[in-house]
């Protein structure tokens, strides 16, 4: 026992022609992609298994071409100054061994420059 399927067409029921043979295509997923190179260390990959393995093993996550909302916590350009300021005290603590105020960094610049002038002229 065949099953049909009708159609309503022009006030009245009608059978529907049977739909053509699909074809199948069958979909081949490979390893292979085209050269990329890796922005975590530059070298160039061929392989997907490999890319992804190198970013995992890194601790970092595929962005899939959506890269902006990963970028959220990009600083903004207002933290430059303080960014400035953290550099300046990491300087001052391998320099001095701790961190200092601005008119202590201009006399130990000063004293510097003295230590710079007298090995110069000596």
């Amino acid at each position: 026992m065949t099953r049909e399927t009708y159609i309503f067409k022009d006030g009245t029921f009608q059978a529907k022609a049977p739909d053509a043979p699909k074809k199948q295509f069958h979909s081949v997923i490979t390893d292979e992609m085209p050269e990329t190179e890796h922005p975590a260390n530059r070298q160039i990959y061929t392989s997907k298994r490999k890319f992804r393995a190198e970013t995992n093993a890194r601790g970092l996550e595929e962005c899939y071409g959506e890269p902006e909302k990963y970028w959220k916590n990009q600083p903004d350009v207002d933290q430059d100054e303080d960014m400035e300021q953290d550099v300046l005290k990491a300087i001052d603590l391998l320099n001095y061994g701790e961190g200092i105020s601005d008119e202590e960094r201009e006399k130990c610049k000063l004293m510097e420059q003295r230590e710079d002038w007298e090995a110069e002229n000596s």
